[in-house]
């Protein structure tokens, strides 16, 4: 097949640099079979990371930023109709809200829909605009995704999802531009709903040093609450391979209070690190042992405490989890997976 008649895909995320569903998307989309498939991905979003980006001529980065308003995010909407004349896709893939929104606006009807469900409370504190797109997406015949295990269904009655992990690929290690404190390690978003206050609160109880990778708008009103403690507290921001700056001899701690595929999580598992995670339904499903589980922060200082002590292997996870967890996660597998859906729904 030539690349006149073949597939043209269209991914569309929120950002070039944002969290695991916008990894996920980037490593996929560079990993398609060149001739079955064209394939193009649009990032919504930019923050002053994305501007240094050297991008292939298949990605395409429009213009809204962050937080910005109704008159920025219309005109940025105008742009993404723009790209779909120019680029005259057949599918288009939509992951997390606002590309739910904007595809739900702008998609010709001629187009096939696929809607990818990164996290189990889709449209937090938007219920209202989530019920009126998803009914619209519903509506068009939309075939839903989920990159969670155990859901069996979308938020809003649609049809069962098909269930297609985010994957993961452990890079080759390489040389860090910060050193490590080597003790407690938070990796994310610096948002409401991952919690970073536990974290901090904890590894200070306990007189630790914690290393934050990953940025969001929580992250100012951190480093002033915490500002009496910064010989304990270091602020990273958004590094691209934050693994390359954690000593194996750290702890990797996850207080989200809700998850979607949590491939910090995974990350973690698959390089063997010591981890807690907040004891909830979306990180129970990664089966580990109940030591590996807090259920607040008192919990989670008593925890830290132990690991401290004790033989910090009690924290690694079975290595037949992982062994499972690396297969289920082959970047090899998930793109046939991809391959065989996006040949079904035309």
């Amino acid at each position: 097949m030539n690349q006149d008649s073949s597939l043209r895909v269209l991914f569309v995320v929120n950002s070039f640099s944002g969290g695991g569903a916008e990894k996920s998307m980037f490593t996929i989309t560079k990993n398609f079979s060149k001739d079955r498939f064209d394939v193009h991905l649009c990032a919504l979003n930019v923050d002053s990371s994305d501007w240094e980006l050297t991008l292939p001529s298949n990605f395409h980065k429009l213009e809204r930023k962050w937080k910005s308003g109704l008159a920025e995010t219309f005109a940025n909407l105008i742009l993404f109709r723009k790209l779909l004349l120019d680029i005259k896709p057949q599918v288009i893939v939509a992951n997390c809200e606002l590309p739910e929104l904007f595809v739900a606006l702008a998609a010709p009807k001629s187009v096939s829909l696929i809607i990818v469900e990164h996290t189990s409370q889709p449209w937090n504190g938007r219920k209202s605009m989530g019920y009126v797109v998803r009914k619209f997406l519903n509506f068009r015949k939309a075939t839903w995704v989920t990159v969670s295990k155990d859901s069996n269904k979308i938020w809003l009655g649609s049809k069962n999802p098909l269930h297609i992990p985010n994957p993961i690929i452990i890079r080759e290690k390489l040389n860090c531009q910060v050193t490590p404190f080597t003790q407690v390690v938070f990796v994310g978003r610096l948002r409401p709903e991952k919690r970073p206050h536990l974290a901090i609160e904890a590894s200070i109880r306990n007189n630790l040093r914690i290393d934050l990778f990953g940025d969001g708008f929580l992250g100012e009103q951190l480093k002033s609450q915490y500002s009496s403690n910064s010989s304990l507290i270091r602020f990273h921001g958004h590094i691209s391979n934050p693994w390359n700056c954690i000593s194996k001899n750290s702890i990797i701690v996850v207080p989200s209070e809700y998850e979607g595929d949590g491939m910090v999580v995974a990350e973690a598992i698959l390089m063997n690190f010591s981890i807690l995670l907040s004891d909830n339904f979306d990180l129970r499903r990664f089966n580990l042992p109940d030591i590996n589980y807090f259920e607040d922060l008192d919990d989670l200082t008593e925890k830290l405490k132990l690991w401290e002590k004790s033989d910090s292997e009690i924290f690694r996870a079975p290595k037949d989890l992982a062994a499972n967890l690396k297969r289920e996660r082959s970047l090899e597998g998930i793109i046939n997976q991809w391959e065989s859906l996006l040949k079904g729904v035309i």
